[in-house]
């Protein structure tokens, strides 16, 4: 399938949003989830536990005790730009959400690099009408999990569609009707005011454990401060990509949401390119 990445609503600013969680099973075999505070700038106790885990127990050992590192998801807009095993879906747009390995794509899409060949390539920006590229999605599924190893981006070029022979490029009218069928993606960002705040993640986990997160000798407190005061810095290890399944949510009207705004200096290099 090959499909395209679109700049943000005309109401927004940031092309996706992201989302973080943790999700894992507990001792008594029941599973616990939340989305992790770290996304707002605030400590979360899982993570402030994980931290503790290494600490305590070393590279090794540690692996047996953290409870998972956070699972980022991202949400965009992307054209269908040609889809063979469904046609009717050909230039239409969808929500995507995606995970840490589609991601580094994008990330490495706007990176320069030096190729032995080529010399340097310019980075670019994938969100871009006229100066990103079609991506190729592939997905191999694996058990109960897509694998996207194969997926990339191709040359640099206008927003085109595909004619039954080959990719022509969009017209102006042509981009306009895209645009117009754009989501807004505030509804699918999660926010602060709406998850469980530090004491509320320590009292769910309570609840669902039978037992609180930092019993065990951690020397961590039940508070955020106390939490933050005993823990220190240790590498983290990247969780896997098994669960970085893509989905898709078509658009059927365009929606009207409160503008998404981010910080992160990802969204400046995209004003930049």
């Amino acid at each position: 399938m090959v499909m395209r990445f679109l700049p943000s609503h005309p109401d927004e600013i940031s092309p996706f949003v992201e989302n973080r969680s943790h999700m894992f099973q507990l001792q008594n075999g029941t599973w616990f989830g939340c989305d992790c505070l770290s996304k707002f700038g605030k400590p979360c106790p899982i993570c402030d536990y994980n931290r503790a885990a290494w600490k305590k127990y070393g590279r090794e050992e540690g692996k047996n005790h953290v409870l998972g590192k956070y699972k980022p998801k991202y949400i965009t807009n992307v054209l269908i730009v040609r889809n063979p095993n469904a046609p009717e879906t050909e230039g239409k747009v969808f929500r995507f959400e995606f995970g840490p390995l589609v991601m580094k794509l994008i990330s490495e899409a706007m990176t320069d690099h030096e190729d032995q060949e080529a010399g340097l390539i310019k980075g670019f920006n994938p969100f871009d009408w006229k100066t990103g590229a079609n991506f190729v999605f592939e997905g191999v599924q694996t058990g109960k999990f897509t694998k996207n190893d194969g997926s990339h981006f191709g040359s640099p070029k206008p927003i085109n569609r595909w004619n039954g022979k080959t990719f022509v490029e969009l017209t102006d009218d042509e981009i306009d009707a895209v645009e117009a069928q754009l989501y807004t993606l505030a509804d699918c960002e999660h926010k602060e005011e709406d998850v469980r705040d530090y004491q509320g993640i320590l009292d769910a986990y309570l609840n669902k454990n039978g037992a609180p997160l930092f019993e065990s000798g951690m020397g961590l407190g039940s508070t955020p401060a106390a939490a933050k005061a005993a823990t220190a810095a240790v590498a983290a290890v990247v969780g896997g990509d098994d669960d970085d399944e893509p989905s898709f949510t078509p658009n059927s009207e365009a929606s009207t949401d409160e503008e998404v705004t981010d910080s992160d200096d990802f969204f400046a290099k995209l004003a930049g390119n």
